[in-house]
């Protein structure tokens, strides 16, 4: 016996089993005396007529009067199910008349039932089909009556949702194909060179469309007619003047001008040069909104080299960030971080920079990146003016009235006293913030906002330099 033929077996005596425990009429001796023989049948043919026995033995300890009573209310109960057909009806009440036990009998009552509901489930589907079929904007009378009449005449819930969706997709079709139309016209009713009659016709055309490729065919006439009616001399005017619009476009490349006026030249009308110019200007447009950008960068680099407690490893990658930032946000964002680094080592006593440095061998007091060994005095004043510009706690005037007091010193010394006098009072001013536990003011709102006209502007010269060429695309 191959392994297939073996497994059929065991599935036969598990199901015939089954069958067998379910015979009311049978006690559980017999019961158990079927299912020992159903264990040592040798073929799936054995165990069928051990079943078919023990039906027969259950069917003749049958009450007759049980069985009788049974067969008349399973026929009562399917003469009021609702959602069978007459033939459906009969059909089910000729199969518990054949029926020989009251479990046979349950069995086909139990049939008639799910077909009810079958039947139900499948006019719900049909009549909810129909319903969104009426509601579509886009199809005709005759379109929703056909794909009504395919719904009738579905036998399943999957022919159904088929039909549902073929009306669907008729519909959408439909709709792209107005939309080409109504967009086609729009176009036509642009066309300069055209006459009303002209255009007319090239609207009837649009609208007696069958498909989008017919669409974009009475649409590609109409242009093929505008051009061919342009007037030469107009149309050479209006290249000359564009290109001379172009040239005084300050923030396009070289590149970018000879691109312009070269799609310029291939102009066919007035329109089509009129559509290049302005595309140029937001070209144009974006490029400023790029440099405003780089500017902005630029400046938050300037301003972290002048934070005078940041070493140059850390200005440097402060300024690698700013390199790398997308929009004014970002570089918001890193010059704040910047200027809190900087402020948190102004009060700091382990900071090497706040801690005494000894004498420079002259009796001079060295502090913070004051006068060192081998340096002038002209060096130490413009050091020491470039820590006055970082000290952020300053008002403008306060840090030029320690400037001039630096230009006006005669000695590192003087200079070495003035900066650790501007640098005594920012630190107070920190620690007097500090405190009071102050929100942010209006200055520092004040100055990102200065900064945040310029965000997302790279996105937007990539915009501006795309533009163009998907217009022509379009052509």
């Amino acid at each position: 016996m191959t392994d297939a033929i073996a497994k059929d077996l065991d599935n036969a005596k598990q199901s015939a089993k089954d069958t067998i425990d379910g015979l009311t009429n049978l006690d559980d001796a017999e019961k158990k005396d079927f299912n020992d023989k159903v264990d040592a049948a040798k073929t799936t043919d054995e165990v069928k007529q051990i079943v078919q026995d023990a039906k027969d033995a259950n069917a003749a300890k049958q009450d007759p009067q049980a069985l009788e009573d049974a067969k008349n209310a399973a026929k009562d109960e399917i003469n009021k199910l609702p959602n069978l057909t007459d033939d459906e009806k009969k059909a089910a009440q000729d199969a518990v008349d054949a029926s020989k036990t009251t479990d046979e009998v349950a069995k086909n009552l139990q049939d008639a039932k799910d077909q009810d509901q079958a039947n139900k489930d499948l006019q719900d589907a049909k009549d909810a089909a129909k319903d969104e079929i009426s509601k579509l904007p886009n199809l005709t009378d005759d379109e929703k009556k056909a794909a009504e009449d395919a719904v009738d005449a579905s036998k399943t819930t999957d022919e159904v949702d088929s039909a549902l969706k073929d009306a669907k997709d008729q519909d959408q079709a439909n709709k792209d194909l107005q939309d080409a139309k109504d967009d086609a016209k729009n176009q036509i009713d642009k066309l300069p060179n055209l006459n009303d009659k002209e255009k007319q016709d090239a609207k009837d055309a649009v609208d007696d469309a069958k498909t989008t490729d017919e669409v974009d065919d009475a649409l590609n006439d109409a242009k093929d007619k505008n051009e061919a009616n342009q007037d030469p001399k107009e149309l050479e005017d209006a290249k000359k003047d564009a290109k001379d619009q172009i040239d005084k476009l300050p923030n396009l490349t070289d590149k970018e001008k000879e691109d312009i006026k070269k799609d310029i030249d291939d102009a066919k009308t007035t329109d089509e040069v009129d559509e290049i110019v302005e595309d140029a200007k937001d070209q144009n447009e974006a490029n400023q909104d790029s440099k405003n950008l780089e500017d902005a960068k630029n400046d938050a680099k300037n301003q972290i080299d002048k934070l005078p407690n940041l070493t140059d490893q850390e200005k440097d990658d402060l300024k690698k960030r700013v390199d790398e930032a997308t929009s004014t946000d970002d570089i918001n964002n890193i010059l704040d971080e910047a200027k809190r680094q900087n402020d948190a080592k102004t009060t700091d006593p382990s900071n090497p920079t706040n801690q005494d440095k000894g004498t420079d061998g002259k009796g001079n007091q060295g502090t913070d990146g004051q006068a060192q060994d081998g340096k002038n005095l002209e060096d130490v004043k413009s050091n020491g003016k470039n820590q006055i510009d970082g000290l952020q706690n300053l008002t403008e005037q306060e840090k030029n009235d320690f400037k001039a007091r630096i230009d006006a010193a005669t000695s590192e010394a003087e200079v070495n006293a003035i900066i650790n006098e501007a640098k005594a009072l920012s630190a107070q001013r920190a620690a007097d913030k500090k405190q009071a536990q102050l929100p942010n003011t209006g200055v520092e709102d004040a100055q990102n906002a200065g900064l945040l006209g310029g965000s997302m502007l790279g996105a937007l010269a990539l915009f501006g330099l795309g533009k163009r060429n998907k217009k022509r695309e379009e052509k």
